[in-house]
Order: C-alpha cells, then structure tokens, then sequence
C-alpha cells in the first residue's frame, strides 16, 4: 500500500486534474465496468449520462476508492496529485474521503443522522477534518450554508434535517460535502426528482462552487439537458464501457454513436410536441466482450456488430471518441424523434368526467397550520389529458389525493360525472373504480409480499364482479401486455423487476380497474430517460385506446408538453393560469408560468 503525503508535500497546478485508467469492476462472474479512462480537469465538469445499469454510479463509487457491497476491482487507477486512491490502505483512503474527495449522492436525506441538529453535524466535519474549534467551526459553517444560499444559516444550524424542504436539504448537503476545502466532488444524481426551479438554482450554485474552487467535478446523470448545461466534457456508459465521450456540446449536437442518440431521441421538449421513442429491450447488465454490447436494440446493426467488439475510434481533428464499427460511415446520426404536432383544443368539448370547485386543504392546527390548497377549481373532460404543474410543495399531488380521498380536504365540492364526491374519503366501491391513482415511488405502493399478478388481480377482484374467477388470470395477461411486461413476469415479485417495470405493473393496476379518470402522480420522476419514454409511451396509448382521462401530475415541463392538452400551473396552492398547452408552453400569461420555462437550464437537444 502506498502512504498518504503530507499536503504541503504536494505540488499543485491548476491544470492538475483526477485520472482514472482502465477501470474494471465485477460483481460476482460479471464484469460490469471494463476498462473506463477518463480525465477530469480542475474547474471543470465531467458528466457521465447512461441508462440505469450502465454502470454510472459503481465506476464513480469505485474510482474513489469506496468499492460497492459484493463488488471487486479487478483492475485500474484513480490518480490525483501522484496518489492512486485505489492502492492506499483503509485508513489513508479515508483520510482522503475526508479531506480531498468528496461525494454527493442523489438522496440528500441519508447524507445526515436524522436526529442530530444539522449544525453539529457539521461540527463534527470541522473540528475532526479540519482541527478547528467549535466557534471557528460554527463560523465556517455558517460561511458554507450562505455559500449554498439557505435562508436564515443562524436558524437552519438549528434545525434538524426533516425541517429542511427538500431542495433545502440538497443545498445542505453539498454545503457539508464542501466543508473541508475537497479538490475532487463527485456528484450522483444530486437533483433527480427536483422541479425545474430548485433543479436549476442548484446546478447554476454547483457550477459556480466548481468553478471558484478550481474543483475536479464528476456529474453522474442520466438528465442529458442537465449535462449539457452544466458539463465541459461527457462520458456515455452503456454496459460498463465507454461508447461515446468528448465535448458535452459536440457529443451532444452531433452524437457518433447510436445509443447517444437513442438517449436524445428519449428525450420530450418543452419547444414542441415531440413523442419521445423509448430503446427497446434492456442493457446486458454486464460488459460484453465478443460483440458490440448496443447491437440487439440497435436500429443500425448489421452481421458484424453482433460478432465482433468495436474499439474506441477517434474523430480525426477533435478529442472525441466513440465504441461504433460502423460510426466512420453513419457519420452524425440524425435525429429520430417525431415531431406529431400540438394536441391543444382550443375549445373543450366531451363529458366533464371530474369537476373541483373552491377546493381547501389545511394541514397541522393552530399556529403551525399551513394551507396547501387554497381554493382550486380545475375540471377534466372525457378522453382528456390534463396536466398540473408546479414546484415541489405547490400543492399538486396534494389535489390528486384529495380527488381520490387519500387527504381529507377543509372545504370545496367534488363532482365525479355530476355526483357528488364526500371530502371525508367515503366513496362507493363504484366510485373508487372510477378514480384511481398511480404513485411516483412503485418501491412504495407496491406490496412486496405480493407477486405482480396478485397485484393486478386484486383490482380485478376488487371492481370487476362481473368477470368470472376463471377469467382473470387471462385478463391480467393481456393488461400486462397492454403495458408492454411480458406475462412471463407474473409470478415475480417486486425486488425482482427493475424501476420501470415496477412503474408498469402499478399503471397496469390502475388500468385494470378499468377508470374513468387515473391521476398520474409524478410517474416518471427519478427513471431515466428511456424509461420515462417508455412510461410515456404505454400510458399515452392506453389514454388513447380506453379513452380513459388523466390528470397528470408532473414538474417535468417537457414530458407535460408532449401528453397533455390542457395544462393548469399552480403555485403556493393557488392556480396560476390554464390552458391549452400550446397556449401556456408559447405564451404563458401568469409571470410564475414564465419562471418555470426560463428554469428549464437547456437548450432543446432535438432542435
């Protein structure tokens, strides 16, 4: 094992950057990270963009020398100022982690000890790392949380981490993973699930940080609009190897590699209605070594990708590479996605399946109550897709619950094709039936003790008394296929489906209850990108062939765009303005409506 100099050892040049070479690592038999090389600069971003399974997160976790539980490094070196952080012992390592490198994950909630104060959380950083006092740590602290702009650092010190909102709480945590000056970040997803607003008040904080501290930034993401503005450089992993890096925005305007621009052509937009085409089948899971891994959903194989491994080829006159055999003639590959033109109406006609006048939601009592829904009226039409936007706490998935009766509203009437819903959540079986909800998180909706066709079964045993016992295991087939899962998976359980799947089988549920209405709670929020194409996909289908209407809650401004037609933006409980969704995407009235499209941080990708 090599020792750790001392830091005054150490020559530092702001070129000086953080190198990882031929990186390998196995879990089990299966290599599932295969010989990685990436430079980061200091003041720079690299980004790292990839389906789930790709091995994002075990080549950023290995290359700091945190190997994941049931891992091993097989090989490779993570070098920063002359140390290989992959051959110091233990007890080095972490004196690194606690000094030089630092790691941000995506769920800022386990970064901290839920029942200590975030101030002595704080401390302890300080004064253990940094030798420092406890006056001297509290005043770096409250230097590090102005830094991060949360509001009030003397009250927030104070605070336990449950106080926090949740963009609050990121801010936090990157605020403590900068507090002993790291020369080296590596950030995991640190904004999936934040509305665009929070999204991009981070990322612009994050950017700025990285560029005043002369930091080495690595940016795990699966948010290619989010790389392209906050990255300089960007790695595509499919299947543990590198298959496309270089510039972020010539990688990303001109992609040498198909599955880079099957990740663009996933992407919606918030400029036009585009469908996005999710890829069809699943990563291998593992590198592949005798074949081009992408080949068998690729749309541009031919005989010898399927038996012979592409090397990284260069593009001459550039620092770009990418993993293709056939890159050299396909050239830049152009766009895919389909541009299928506003679904507005101007005029609403139909039924009004569902009609929410002077709705009220309180929550708490005395003086810590808070109004979470002050007085909406939204309705939604027969065969309609309505969409509500807003930020996180705006009150959005608190009006879907109450719709459903999950949350018992103070006051406001609930009209369910004319009759009346009761606010206490006492619904008929028929009434239930006709309004369901599927959640954003399936980890937490879905029974784990259940396989997935009791899943599904249970609604049909539920709300569908007609049909006969012997019928149903036929039906839960064909709603299964309906949503794009493989009857084969009936007899699994839920920690043995990926994300997406998962996702599918609560939207199947939904639909086999055959609605009338279906909220859409942040359905897609967390998945990435060729998932929520999929998701999108399946449900914009089903919407269309049942003529079930939606209510979808979303703070993804771009996958509303490309379902819904009527569009309502609410803010602080209150509607903000409505619309026909071309209407409210090209010429919002409301200035909050503004805010949010000027937040989305890119420029369109498939422009």
């Amino acid at each position: 094992m090599s020792s750790l100099p001392r830091p005054d050892a150490i020559t530092r040049t702001p070129e000086t950057g953080f190198a990882v070479q031929d990186l390998r690592v196995a879990f089990g038999l299966n290599e599932v990270v295969g010989g990685i090389a990436v430079i980061v600069p200091r003041g720079r971003v690299t980004g790292v963009a990839g389906e789930s399974g790709s091995g994002k997160t075990t080549a950023a976790l290995t290359c700091i020398g945190y190997t994941p539980p049931g891992a091993q490094r097989l090989g490779g070196s993570a070098v920063l100022d002359g140390i290989d952080l992959l051959t110091l012992s233990e007890k080095d390592r972490r004196k690194m982690w606690a000094t030089r490198v630092s790691y941000v994950a995506q769920d800022a909630a386990n970064a901290f000890n839920p029942t200590r104060r975030i101030g002595a959380q704080f401390r302890e950083v300080l004064t253990v790392n940094r030798h420092l006092s406890k006056s001297a740590a509290r005043e770096r602290s409250l230097q590090l949380l102005e830094a991060v702009r949360i509001p009030n650092p003397v009250l927030a010190l104070r605070k336990y981490p449950h106080e926090f909102s949740g963009g609050q709480l990121q801010r936090t945590a990157i605020a403590l993973a900068l507090a002993c000056d790291p020369e080296v970040i590596i950030l995991d997803e640190p904004t999936t699930g934040l509305d665009v607003i929070h999204q991009a008040g981070i990322v612009a904080l994050l950017a700025q940080l990285i560029k005043d501290r002369n930091l080495a930034a690595v940016y795990v993401s699966h948010d290619l609009a989010l790389l392209d503005a906050i990255s300089d450089n960007i790695v595509i992993l499919y299947a543990g190897e590198v298959v496309e890096i270089g510039p972020t925005s010539q990688v990303l305007r001109s992609p040498r590699h198909p599955y880079t621009r099957a990740l663009l052509d996933a992407l919606p937009s918030v400029s036009q209605t585009l469908q996005p085409k999710s890829i069809p089948g699943l990563p291998p899971g593992h590198v592949v070594s005798d074949a081009c891994s992408f080949a068998p959903r690729c749309g541009f194989a031919v005989d010898r990708c399927r038996d012979q491994h592409p090397e990284l080829t260069s593009v001459p006159g550039t620092t770009r590479q990418y993993r293709c055999l056939r890159g050299g003639e396909l050239g830049a590959i152009r766009q895919r996605a389909v541009v299928v033109g506003d679904q507005a109406i101007m005029a609403r006609h139909g039924t009004t399946i569902l009609n929410v006048s002077d709705l009220v939601c309180v929550y708490g009592k005395g003086h810590a109550q808070l109004t979470a829904v002050d007085r909406v009226s939204l309705d939604v039409r027969a065969s309609e897709v309505v969409a509500l936007v807003g930020e996180s706490g705006s009150g959005k998935s608190t009006i879907g619950r109450a719709i459903t009766g999950i949350v018992r509203p103070r006051s406001g009437r609930l009209l369910l094709l004319g009759e009346e819903l009761r606010l206490d959540g006492r619904r008929t079986r028929q009434q239930h039936r006709s309004v369901q909800i599927i959640f954003q998180n399936p980890d937490s909706s879905l029974n784990p003790r259940h396989t997935v066709r009791a899943l599904i079964e249970r609604s049909i045993t539920l709300f569908r008394k007609d049909m006969p016992k012997s019928e149903r295991i036929d039906r839960v087939a064909a709603v299964m296929r309906d949503v794009q899962l493989s009857p084969g998976l009936m007899d699994r359980y839920p920690h043995q489906l990926s994300g997406g799947q998962k996702q599918r089988v609560a939207i199947a549920r939904a639909f086999a209850a055959e609605p009338q209405l279906i909220i859409c709670d942040e359905i897609i929020s967390g998945q990435d990108v060729s998932v929520q194409a999929a998701i999108l996909e399946v449900v914009r289908a089903l919407q269309a062939t049942r003529g079930t209407a939606l209510l979808f809650v979303s703070h993804d401004l771009a996958a509303v765009r490309s379902i819904a037609q009527w569009v309502y933006v609410i803010r602080g409980g209150r509607i903000q303005e409505d619309g026909p969704a071309a209407s409210v995407f090209e010429n919002p009235r409301a200035q909050y409506t503004k805010e949010l499209l000027a937040a989305v941080q890119h420029r369109d990708l498939n422009e």
